[in-house]
């Protein structure tokens, strides 16, 4: 089933919600954005909260809400273009007669 619009949009803006939520908690405690993108990973991460483990905490899971948020709306968008070729492959095996027909 295709997603819709509007669940589409519904997705984006939780994705945004939670990429704010994140942003606003890195720019409060002073923490570099990327801090589990970079090659260190999780070394960098607990040092940029300050080896707090509550803090790091709060940061994976806001982290891990931003990147399954925005994992889930790229997700449907895929799901709608496989659809959409998977309909237009189907369009181009019937039989030319058909669509002759039709039209």
């Amino acid at each position: 089933m295709k997603h819709t619009e509007e669940k589409l949009q519904a997705l984006w803006d939780k994705a945004c919600l939670a990429n704010q939520e994140l942003a606003a908690f890195c720019t409060l405690h002073k923490i570099d954005g990327d801090a589990f993108g970079k090659p260190e990973g999780m070394a960098h991460a607990v040092a940029a909260t300050n080896y707090d483990r509550a803090m790091f905490d709060e940061l994976a899971d806001l982290y891990n809400a931003a990147a399954w948020s925005a994992r889930k709306y790229c997700h449907a968008v895929g799901e709608n273009k496989k659809q959409d070729r998977a309909w237009a492959k189907k369009q181009l095996n019937k039989n030319p007669a058909d669509l002759v027909e039709a039209a």
